[in-house]
């Protein structure tokens, strides 16, 4: 039950990424279920090792990007206040 929690939680926050991160969490959740669901004798797809890992690297991936686009967007914020319209002039 911990280690579902964690996995959920990782979604959840991985939409904090962008459409990327949070589409890589889902499927990062597809293949620890793919998983899940072999063990306990509930589903085994056809070549199922297969399936598991390419929704593993198809999850790493994309959240690798969803971080990559994070810091590409947070480099392109002003981090001295320049820009800000705020200030009193």
């Amino acid at each position: 039950m911990v280690y579902a929690a964690a996995i959920c939680a990782m979604a959840v926050l991985a939409t904090g990424l962008g459409v990327r991160g949070g589409i890589g969490g889902a499927v990062f959740v597809v293949s620890d279920s793919l998983i899940a669901l072999n063990t306990f004798d509930v589903l085994t797809l056809p070549v199922h090792e297969v399936w598991v890992m390419a929704t593993y690297v198809a999850a790493q991936v994309l959240l690798v990007l969803g971080v990559l686009g994070r810091r590409e967007r947070a480099g392109r914020r002003p981090r001295d206040g320049a820009g800000r319209h705020d200030a009193v002039i």
